[in-house]
C-alpha cells in the first residue's frame, strides 16, 4: 500500500474518533460541553506540533505554533461572525457563507504576512 495512503488512513481514523466523541457528547451530554472542548482543547494543534517535531525539527515546530497563535485569532473571528450573524437573525446559510468569506480573506492575509513560516 502506498505510504501516503497508509498515513492518510491512520490520521483519518484518529480524527474520526475525535469527531465521533464530539458528536456523542453533543447529542447525549451537552452541545455546550462539546463546543467548549472543541474550541478550547488544543488537540489538533498539539497533534500537528508532535508530527512536525518528529518529521522536521524543533525550529519548525516553534514556527508552526507561532503561526497557530494567529490562526487561532482568525478562528475566534469566525466564531464571533457566526454568533453575530445568527443573533441578528441572518439565515444559517448566509451566516456560514459570510463566515467562510471572512475566514478565507483573513487566512489569505495571514499567509501573505507569515508565508515564510509555511
Amino acid at each position: 500500500m502506498n505510504e501516503y495512503l497508509k498515513d492518510f488512513i491512520k490520521h483519518f481514523f484518529i480524527g474520526g474518533v475525535v469527531i465521533g466523541i464530539y458528536a456523542v457528547v453533543t447529542k447525549y451530554i451537552s452541545p455546550g460541553y462539546a463546543a467548549h472542548v472543541a474550541s478550547s482543547l488544543p488537540i489538533v494543534v498539539t497533534y500537528i506540533a508532535v508530527i512536525t517535531y518528529y518529521n522536521y525539527s524543533m525550529k519548525k515546530t516553534i514556527n508552526i505554533l507561532y503561526l497557530s497563535f494567529f490562526a487561532g485569532l482568525i478562528w475566534q473571528m469566525y466564531v464571533l461572525v457566526y454568533y453575530l450573524g445568527l443573533k441578528n437573525n441572518l439565515s444559517m446559510v448566509k451566516t456560514i457563507a459570510l463566515c467562510i468569506m471572512v475566514y478565507l480573506a483573513l487566512s489569505y492575509l495571514l499567509y501573505l504576512y507569515l508565508k515564510k513560516l509555511y
